[in-house]
């Protein structure tokens, strides 16, 4: 059995794991900004040259902003800036992009059934304005219509998140969405998946604004199951047009 020898952790990972203790603890918030190097220094016990590495390396993690000639910054970090790196993974693996659907699907439906229980008119009002901006694009077949319709479309989603008043709902979503939009855009391409989105989001409006949470929970996740075959079909289709195209010039 080949095992490796344990290493300690050096002084400027352990300034490192302190700060970002601190960080996720609320004790440094965004916008905050560090004590200087030799106040640093001080209170950890270490020398000014490992603070400085400390803060190159909470740089290069993108916790922290370092201004030169004004001092180091907590940066603002929002969930998809860790989601970035996986994306290229996430959309040319199929199989990645079949189990991120049915992680939707499970965040998307528990939103949709505490939409149904909490919503304020104001939650409904604006599902029911980006599904009329929807059903106003849907029509169009130029390009910026199409956008239109897909921009709506994003933002009935985001809403209905929002009518969850669920903050956790609300972060995981926030987390995958740069990778589910991939998605949505296209489904959006083709005209029988944004006629089926118009009437399925119209039955998940009916569903919220009767406060009936099992209904709604219910039209979210036929939304979603169809949602996840229009993007298989859609994808299918562009690998046989490659396919057929490569075939082309070949002979």
């Amino acid at each position: 059995m080949s095992m490796s020898p344990i290493k300690i952790q050096s002084k400027s990972d352990q300034v490192v794991s302190q700060i970002i203790d601190m960080i996720l603890e609320g004790k440094l918030k965004p916008g905050d900004r560090l004590p200087v190097e030799d106040a640093l220094a001080k209170n950890f016990g270490v020398s000014r040259v490992t603070i400085r590495e400390a803060f190159k390396n909470l740089s290069l993690m993108g916790l922290v902003d370092i201004r030169q000639g004004d001092g180091t910054f907590v940066k603002t970090i929002s969930p998809d800036f860790y989601m970035r790196p996986l994306l290229p993974m996430m959309i040319l693996n199929p199989q990645n992009m079949d189990q991120l659907y049915d992680a939707r699907r499970a965040v998307e439906c528990g939103a949709a059934r505490s939409a149904a229980l909490y919503r304020t008119s104001d939650d409904l009002n604006k599902l029911k304005y980006y599904q009329e901006q929807m059903q106003k694009y849907f029509h169009s077949f130029s390009k910026i219509s199409k956008e239109q319709y897909t921009s709506a479309d994003e933002g009935f989603h985001c809403a209905l998140i929002e009518a969850s008043h669920n903050f956790y709902f609300s972060k995981i979503f926030e987390t995958i969405y740069s990778i589910l939009i991939t998605g949505i855009k296209k489904t959006s391409r083709t005209h029988v998946g944004r006629k089926a989105s118009i009437v399925e989001h119209a039955k998940i409006i009916e569903a919220i604004e009767k406060q009936d949470a099992d209904l709604a929970e219910s039209c979210m996740s036929e939304h979603l199951i169809n949602a996840k075959k229009f993007y298989f079909d859609e994808l299918n289709n562009e690998i046989d047009n490659e396919n057929n195209e490569e075939n082309d010039v070949n002979e």
